[in-house]
């Protein structure tokens, strides 16, 4: 063996911090289709450095899901404001049947132009709910 390398012969692996701590095993099934959505609608339904989303309403009523989420499309550039709008989208489906969501789309009116997304999107996340 050249000189030029060196022989590792029991390598030590030091994790910083324990990683078991970043997932959540206690997250109910609701809880986890409320983040996956908020999730979807900040990085495809609000722009900006400081965008956000929330989801205010789920609930599961039989097969019926009703959502309502909280939407902010929010600018900062060198600690000042350039646009700040904020906006909801809600809706109602039935997940026994997916397809009825048909070609419907969820859109909104951004400081940069209209975003908008499938309803079939959304239904794909809430069918986690069944």
């Amino acid at each position: 063996m050249p000189e030029e390398f060196a022989k590792v012969s029991k390598p030590i692996v030091e994790v910083p911090y324990d990683v078991s701590s970043l997932f959540e095993e206690d997250a109910s099934p609701i809880e986890m289709v409320k983040d996956q959505l908020a999730d979807f609608c900040k990085h495809n339904l609000a722009v900006g450095n400081k965008r956000d989303a929330r989801v205010e309403e789920l609930t599961l009523n039989g097969t019926t899901v009703h959502y309502k989420v909280w939407i902010r499309s929010k600018e900062k550039f060198h600690g000042i404001t350039v646009y700040s709008v904020t906006y909801t989208i809600d809706g109602d489906f039935d997940l026994a049947n997916p397809a009825s969501a048909g070609d419907t789309r969820a859109c909104v009116d951004t400081p940069v132009g209209q975003l908008c997304v499938k309803a079939e999107q959304i239904v794909a996340i809430l069918m986690a709910l069944l």
